[in-house]
């Protein structure tokens, strides 16, 4: 073996091991970027979005938690609530000029008392603000509550919709900070993580689904 063929064969054994070390230094980034992101998620598991609130200038944020929540049956008490404030850019407008309201984080002292009230949350739909409140005059129906999620899960939840309105998945929402998905109607209901996980349902799903083709053929030859 000439001296050039054994300099090439030791090159290629030195870049294929470097290929070796980056692979598997990309998928420690990648599991250790997962882990950050389950304990930032953790971190928001007190917290609850209020989202389509009318706001005001004068409005005590904690002052309309404990309101929302009354309004619903739920007693909190200001002792329950860390903190509550609006999130995003103050003053935005839609392209006819209407404000847009900024959606209002609350954060609880408990899971517990977070989970109360975002299990009422569907009862915003057919109430009428408490007589004795600060939030009289606001039309409860166009309240929705959600989770608090990190950036990386938002992005998740976004790729999940898209393929929702693709009809690709058939349901897809957030409970509890936890991501889930069905594929079907009546089918069951499984918890994602990344769009990885996505993705992989969404071909098993297509794998296991006859195409158009063979459900025309399908039809012709019952007929």
């Amino acid at each position: 073996m000439s001296d050039s063929k054994r300099e090439f064969d030791k090159r290629d054994a030195e870049i294929a091991a470097l290929k070796e070390e980056v692979g598997t230094l990309k998928q420690l980034v990648t599991r250790q970027a997962a882990d950050i992101n389950d304990i930032e998620q953790y971190s928001r598991r007190n917290i609850l979005n209020i989202n389509g609130l009318s706001e005001t200038d004068k409005e005590d944020p904690v002052q309309v938690g404990i309101d929302l929540a009354k309004s619903v049956g739920v007693v909190v008490q200001k002792s329950d609530i860390d903190r509550a404030h609006r999130i995003g850019t103050k003053g935005k407008r839609t392209a006819t000029g209407q404000p847009v309201h900024r959606p209002l984080l609350v954060k609880f002292v408990s899971y517990t008392k977070r989970e109360e009230v975002y299990s009422a949350r569907r009862k915003f739909k057919d109430v009428m603000p408490p007589r004795t409140s600060c939030i009289q005059g606001v039309d409860l129906k166009k309240i929705f509550v959600t989770d608090n999620l990190t950036k990386a899960n938002q992005k998740v939840m976004f790729r999940a919709r898209e393929l929702r309105r693709r009809g690709e998945l058939w349901a897809a929402w957030s409970d509890g900070c936890q991501m889930k998905v069905k594929i079907k109607e009546g089918g069951p209901t499984h918890k994602i993580q990344t769009e990885d996980d996505l993705e992989k349902l969404t071909r098993q799903c297509a794998a296991g689904r006859p195409s158009r083709l063979r459900q025309l053929e399908g039809t012709i030859n019952l007929s």
